[in-house]
């Protein structure tokens, strides 16, 4: 699934038949062992499956049907869900919301993660930063009235992880903003337009939305920063990239239907002139792409250091000129842009509260050999 996100927002240069993640395997050298023990013989079925002129065809053809008549795909794993309105959704997205199994957070769970991030919060504050914490919201809980009928989802436990979470933050000195109560709350405003019916994150506007509540946080008296978004966008039916990412891992012949995405049409407010003073650096998952797409336009920022899932993808933006770096684990000297930065954003999205996602414990634990 990154690879389908990493290559919505990057762009598909080697355009592939079929969208998706491929599953790397190891290469099996032919030799005799090989051969006479059968390691090799799969890999070449896999070469000549792949390969088949048809084969393209014949799946999609098959996924149509299934995605037309019984509201049901097998791509991505069997993790991509089609709901009401053929709305698309990823299942643990789902499952985090509905909770079908009852799943229960104890108090020391969440109290041992909300400390991890107030030691986080504490470390940026000591050394003079501005921190903020950003849960994003997830497409089950926003549009939770698309899921699939067929979904358990009458647990009377809904998202407990997030609202564990956010009640033991609201307990602690952390700076955050809630943009899953915040987009909710604009649901009525912008109707169909915070996310996209065939896409897993929110649309440019949501993260806009949100990219508007985090600048009010920011204190200090610099113009470029105090100034408000002023938030403008028309409308298309064409939905590219991250608005259209579930429905790309689809692999239909045709969706057979158009749905409206907004297209932010935002000026600059300040005086364009006027160069940037301060430096940020971005910890986070998928949903900060929307943000750096807009900082790429906005020029916001002296310097934007985005480390994606902290060491999976790193991006430097300067001057609205994006730099993309993979693995920077191997090059320890690019996380200089974390511990130079002036201002500090953490992303997670709330289905990953106090759950076993890593990237924020990578980032407390360089917090701690650094302390």
């Amino acid at each position: 699934m990154l690879n389908a996100i990493r290559k919505a927002y990057l762009g598909d240069k080697g355009k592939s038949s079929l969208s998706g993640m491929q599953l790397q395997k190891e290469t099996v050298a032919l030799t005799w062992d090989n051969f006479l023990s059968k390691k090799w013989q799969p890999q070449a079925e896999q070469w000549f499956s792949e390969k088949m002129p048809t084969r393209s065809a014949m799946i999609r053809f098959n996924n149509q049907i299934y995605y037309d008549f019984f509201d049901k795909s097998y791509m991505a794993q069997g993790n991509l869900l089609i709901g009401k309105n053929k709305y698309l959704y990823e299942e643990v997205y789902v499952r985090r919301y509905c909770n079908p199994y009852n799943d229960i957070y104890t108090d020391e769970m969440v109290e041992q993660w909300a400390d991890n991030i107030q030691r986080i919060a504490d470390f940026f504050k000591k050394n003079g930063k501005e921190f903020i914490y950003i849960i994003t919201p997830s497409k089950a809980g926003h549009f939770s009235e698309y899921l699939p009928g067929y979904y358990l989802c009458d647990s009377p436990q809904k998202r407990p992880n997030y609202l564990a979470a956010v009640t033991a933050l609201k307990k602690r000195n952390v700076v955050f903003i809630d943009s899953s109560e915040l987009l909710l709350s604009q649901k009525e405003s912008y109707p169909f337009l915070l996310f996209p019916e065939g896409g897993t994150h929110w649309t440019s506007l949501g993260a806009a939305l949100t990219l508007q509540e985090i600048l009010k946080k920011i204190r200090g008296k610099d113009a470029m920063l105090s100034t408000p978004l002023h938030i403008t966008y028309t409308t298309d039916n064409k939905p590219e990239g991250t608005d259209r990412d579930l429905l790309s891992l689809a692999n239909l012949i045709t969706s057979r239907k158009e749905y409206i995405v907004p297209v932010l049409t935002m000026k600059k407010e300040y005086d364009t002139h006027r160069q940037p003073s301060k430096r940020l650096a971005i910890v986070g998952d998928s949903f900060s792409l929307n943000i750096m797409d807009i900082l790429g336009e906005q020029n916001l920022f002296k310097q934007v250091d985005f480390y994606y899932y902290y060491q999976i993808m790193y991006y430097r933006l300067i001057n609205g000129h994006k730099e993309t770096i993979q693995n920077p684990e191997q090059q320890p000297e690019l996380y200089q842009g974390l511990w130079a930065a002036d201002i500090v954003f953490l992303f997670e999205n709330e289905q990953a509260l106090a759950s076993d996602i890593k990237y924020t414990e990578y980032l407390l634990k360089a917090i701690e050999d650094k302390s």
